[in-house]
């Protein structure tokens, strides 16, 4: 009996503080109605930043947002709320706490004015499972000298959410609207390049390919090129190749990862190349001729603490046969191995010029006459201050 005296005093005491004090304004915000604008940045490979505005009365003092959401994958702890046009003649608007309802996927603010009206807020936060890919569609000319690049964007929406007519960015190009229901995929067209001019070239790379030689269509993102207005996403490429100019018909060569030259994407002015398989016609044998290894005098003055010094002479040939209808350029890449801290080289014999790529790696662009004539390539270096 006493318990229930208790009880009504306090329900009494509650009714009693209630008709005190003023009640502060509530509103319920959801996440699928009432939004005035909303965009979607696409521009991240883990998160989806999505931002949305949205118009609410406030009236003077404090008022509570609720901004609820139910199985929907967003990430709690990025949620941000901002006053985006305050109500007119209002001086200022603050959001005075923040807080988590327990055992609710929503959040609560307390946002204070001095004046009521409409309040344009925005609120922004990380969303999973909305995502786009990248792909791409290669059709290169009968005489391999030019293509048809087109790019495809397939936007995926599994995170429990509708949009209707957002502003997409989705990291190269101009922005586009589009509605996209919980579950749903979409593909289009998003870039199409004619006449892009390609390189067709030819490796020989024994670190990386063996004695194989891979063929590849390679590219340049820039202007000059009929590309170059934006950098080119990493994304699978379907390569073909038109077999009757006339028709169009086209044959399929294969398909490869489009990847820039440190394996992310292509920057404006970077290059690209797209692999079409291994040449059967052209035969590269190598042969390691004599390495000497030349010791000489202790190149530090400390050398009982360090250890003995020396040099190696390393003397390679590269025999090329091209069993090919023409003629073709190889690109011989060399890899100088064995390269410690302290340690240089300085190339003492060549019968090719080439191209220092870095400061271990070397690439003889070879001209390879068809015919199978063989083609020498030989080389000899020495590599100083290596130690025991």
């Amino acid at each position: 009996m006493k318990r229930k005296i208790l009880i009504g005093c306090v329900l009494a005491g509650a009714m009693m503080f209630t008709l005190l004090v003023p009640v502060d304004a509530r509103i319920k915000l959801v996440t699928k109605p009432g939004r005035d604008s909303v965009s979607i940045r696409l521009d991240n490979k883990r998160y989806t930043l999505v931002e949305e505005e949205r118009t609410v009365p406030l009236q003077t003092g404090t008022n509570r947002l609720d901004f609820s959401w139910a199985n929907i994958r967003i990430d709690k702890e990025s949620i941000l709320i901002r006053v985006v046009e305050k109500p007119k003649g209002a001086k200022e608007v603050n959001v005075l706490s923040q807080s988590y309802p327990p055992g609710e996927n929503a959040l609560v603010w307390d946002v204070s004015t001095d004046a009521p009206g409409p309040c344009r807020i925005r609120i922004s936060y990380l969303l999973f499972n909305l995502n786009r890919v990248v792909s791409y569609r290669a059709i290169a000319e009968k005489d391999e000298k030019k293509m048809v690049f087109k790019t495809y964007l397939k936007l995926r929406n599994f995170s429990g959410e509708d949009f209707e007519q957002a502003v997409i960015h989705v990291g190269y190009g101009e922005n586009f609207k589009k509605s996209m229901k919980n579950g749903e995929s979409k593909q289009m067209l998003s870039a199409k390049h004619a006449d892009v001019p390609i390189v067709k070239t030819y490796t020989y790379d024994y670190s990386k390919y063996g004695g194989k030689t891979p063929m590849h269509y390679k590219i340049v993102n820039d202007g000059k090129n009929q590309l170059g207005k934006y950098a080119l996403q990493v994304g699978k490429a379907r390569i073909f190749i038109i077999k009757d100019p006339k028709s169009r018909d086209t044959a399929f060569l294969g398909e490869d990862w489009l990847r820039g030259e440190t394996g992310d994407i292509c920057p404006i002015g970077g290059e690209a190349k797209l692999f079409l398989g291994l040449a059967q016609d052209i035969k590269v044998n190598a042969d390691e001729l004599t390495p000497v290894r030349a010791p000489q005098r202790m190149f530090y003055e400390e050398v009982n603490k360090r250890g003995n010094a020396y040099n190696l002479r390393e003397r390679y040939k590269l025999e090329i046969k091209n069993f090919k209808k023409e003629d073709i350029v190889l690109d011989c890449i060399v890899h100088i191995d064995n390269m410690g801290r302290d340690c240089y080289w300085e190339m003492e014999e060549k019968t090719h010029e080439y191209e220092k790529k870095d400061y271990r790696t070397l690439i003889f662009h070879v001209k390879v006459p068809k015919g199978g004539k063989p083609v020498e390539v030989v080389y000899q270096y020495l590599k100083k201050n290596l130690w025991r």
